[in-house]
């Protein structure tokens, strides 16, 4: 009973694995994690925003919400930044947050009601007018390498890291969530959105990957290197579960009983039990059935009919009387009459019916 829990376990640990591996949905659509509403806040802002491959040129904004580059790739979007545009960066694991010099030491941590609020901390132009960012608890804390200005510290680090790159940036941030429509409604996200991607020129979303950059051969090839160590276990732990739970190849092992219970000992149990519950008519039914069924089975008579007129059995009586010689009239109230109603009638009754059993068996012999 407890393998097939098991194995749920594993499943539910695979599916909350990938969850949170996975990070949250940044289409463009219209759920909770989607960013469908800070596009059509920057709109009407009166700033250009549309889907592109490639950085804009000149001046603009190129935001990458989820980021597969490798290094060189990562190091090309930097350069971009550096010729004058700003690079906003939400994925804070990916190569191009640490091109720019910035990594994860940890989450926001748990909050029991709403998201964490957290308070700027620094003074930048993208922060005015910010007094509150509220962000998911999963997203992640940065540090970030000399020149990076942290904003909105918590545990340690900061939520939000700008470096600048020659004449431009690169904004990097813990998550995605300020951003999405959940939560950019919440606290100052608006102000704060209107701050990094309103530094003027088109506001342009790009793609994880660059054009004709060849992606992650599936799921697996998308995680990283520890998620894949922790997989790989998993899925050995689950080979050798099978392994010792599975069939086992070789003869038995003989295991000696501690205590050995004699064969008739279970005989003298049920007995005693009758005799306590004083059950002699159904004792006295049990013995019938029993005699009756090995009659018939040695006189070749078929199975005991379900149902006979009176609870009868006229062939088996009579074919009884002529083998044993008795009167037909006492074979059939031997082999259907009343229950007894004392235990010596119960025993009489035993030692009758052993007795007519021996008389027939021994007509042919």
């Amino acid at each position: 009973m407890r393998r097939p829990w098991i194995l749920l376990g594993i499943l539910a640990a695979l599916l909350v694995a990938g969850a949170v591996l996975s990070g949250p949905s940044t289409g463009d659509g219209g759920g909770p994690q989607g960013t469908l509403a800070l596009r059509r806040y920057l709109g009407a802002m009166g700033l250009t925003v549309r889907d592109a491959a490639t950085p804009p040129e000149g001046p603009g904004v190129f935001v990458v919400l989820t980021d597969l580059r490798d290094a060189d790739q990562a190091g090309e979007l930097v350069s971009w930044a550096r010729t004058g545009g700003t690079l906003v960066v939400a994925d804070p694991g990916s190569e191009t947050a640490a091109a720019a010099g910035v990594g994860t030491v940890g989450r926001v941590g748990h909050y029991a009601f709403g998201p964490a609020k957290l308070a700027p901390g620094c003074v930048t132009p993208e922060i005015a007018g910010v007094h509150t960012l509220a962000v998911d608890a999963g997203d992640s804390v940065l540090a970030s390498a000399a020149g990076g200005v942290g904003c909105f510290p918590i545990s340690g680090g900061t939520f939000e890291v700008t470096t600048p790159m020659g004449s431009g940036k690169v904004v990097v941030l813990g998550g995605i969530s300020p951003l999405t429509n959940a939560l950019l409604g919440k606290g100052d996200n608006a102000a704060f959105a209107s701050g990094v991607f309103g530094a003027g020129g088109p506001v342009v979303f790009g793609p994880p990957l660059p054009p004709g950059a060849a992606g992650p051969k599936g799921l697996i090839g998308s995680l990283p290197a520890g998620a894949r160590i922790v997989l790989f276990q998993i899925a050995l732990a689950a080979v050798i579960f099978g392994f010792v739970r599975g069939r086992r190849f070789g003869r038995p092992t003989f295991e000696e009983i501690p205590s050995p219970v004699p064969s008739g000992e279970l005989v003298h149990a049920v007995a005693r039990l009758y005799r306590s519950a004083r059950a002699r008519a159904f004792a006295g039914d049990t013995l019938r059935r029993g005699t009756r069924r090995r009659l018939r089975s040695r006189l070749g008579l078929g199975p005991e009919p379900a149902t006979a007129p009176g609870g009868a059995d006229e062939a088996l009586s009579s074919t009884v009387a002529q083998l044993s010689g008795s009167n037909p009239e006492h074979v059939q109230r031997l082999l259907r009459g009343p229950g007894p109603a004392t235990e010596e009638e119960l025993i009489a009754l035993g030692r009758d019916l052993e007795e007519l059993r021996r008389r027939v068996e021994g007509s042919w012999t």
